[in-house]
């Protein structure tokens, strides 16, 4: 059987993307050339194309003459749903572990606020199921320290979390889960997982533009060093002994409010959490954990969210 083990998943939206880690840039899709791995919904009403834009705010590519767009030319129809896919697969040839899949979305949107818009869902069974990328418990970030925001998931008509409104310009949005390959019958891990990008709108003519998306960048980033997230976390806190066999200590290089500890085993479940108030130093005890490696998340004073690898002996 082919497949990913799912650890976590982060998500966010910065004005460009963040230094982070040792990059391996495995493709950029620029929507020039025909992609094996994207495909376009073949059903009637989508409106998805590849083209140049014709419209007042999608005026213009990223970069090169085309992107990917919710129909070149004509504001979107109502009670239109669309969506085109990208299968995550290929481009992984030789990713070892602890490397992620890492994706960066840039893009504009011109949509009626909180109605119309476009979402992303996520499958690891090759398409039988799909779960909203923002709806992945304690995965999605919604604050980065140091990055200027530019948008936050709305909640689109049909219930789904995404994005509308008007970007301003293009943004860049940039997805990473970080993976552990299990390998079967199939000689490279990751080709069951597909990303779906769908837009709705619903009966009411707002004369928008759509979604616009060029420049998709696929890589991964050495996490080494036990650090799973590109952040700096060094600037906020040390954390010892790493690997741990009783007791993890944090010392915080300010104090916080309330720092928050969740301990996740590599499946993604739940192995404990520990809240503490007004202190910049904590110690949790894990002498109850069995051996392995586990992912922490600490999050501090409800803003800053870091992801760490520890390992219990």
């Amino acid at each position: 059987m082919k497949g990913i083990v799912y650890i976590f998943f982060t998500a966010w939206v910065c004005s460009a993307l963040a230094a982070s880690g040792d990059p391996t840039i495995w493709d950029t899709i620029k929507f020039e050339t025909v992609y094996p791995y994207i495909s376009i919904d073949t059903a009637g009403s989508c409106i998805w194309q590849i083209a140049g834009p014709h419209k007042e705010f999608f005026s213009a590519p990223l970069s090169g003459a085309k992107v990917m767009v919710t129909d070149s030319v004509n504001p979107y129809p109502v009670t239109n749903f669309s969506f085109f896919e990208m299968k995550i697969g290929e481009f992984t040839h030789g990713w070892e572990y602890p490397y992620n899949i890492c994706l960066e979305l840039n893009h504009k949107f011109d949509t009626d606020t909180l109605c119309d818009g476009g979402y992303i869902t996520i499958s690891l069974d090759d398409g039988e199921t799909w779960h909203n990328i923002f709806e992945q418990d304690y995965y999605f970030w919604d604050n980065v320290p140091g990055m200027e925001f530019y948008y936050f998931p709305d909640t689109l008509c049909n219930g789904e979390r995404g994005f509308s409104g008007n970007s301003g310009d293009w943004i860049s949005t940039k997805l990473e889960w970080l993976i552990y390959p299990v390998k079967s019958d199939q000689e490279y891990p990751g080709d069951t997982l597909l990303l779906r990008f769908n837009f709705i709108s619903d009966g009411v003519d707002n004369a928008r533009e759509g979604w616009m998306i060029d420049d998709i960048v696929l890589f991964s980033e050495d996490l080494g060093g036990g650090a799973v997230h590109a952040l700096s976390s060094s600037d906020y806190y040390s954390l010892y002994p790493n690997p741990a066999n009783d007791r993890v200590n944090i010392d915080f290089f300010s104090y916080y409010r309330e720092i928050r500890v969740d301990i996740f085993q590599l499946n993604g479940q739940l192995a404990g959490s520990s809240v503490f108030e007004n202190t910049d130093a904590i110690g949790i005890n894990i002498n109850g954990l069995h051996e392995g490696l586990y992912q922490l998340r600490i999050r501090l004073d409800d803003t800053w969210q870091f992801h760490q690898l520890l390992q219990i002996e």
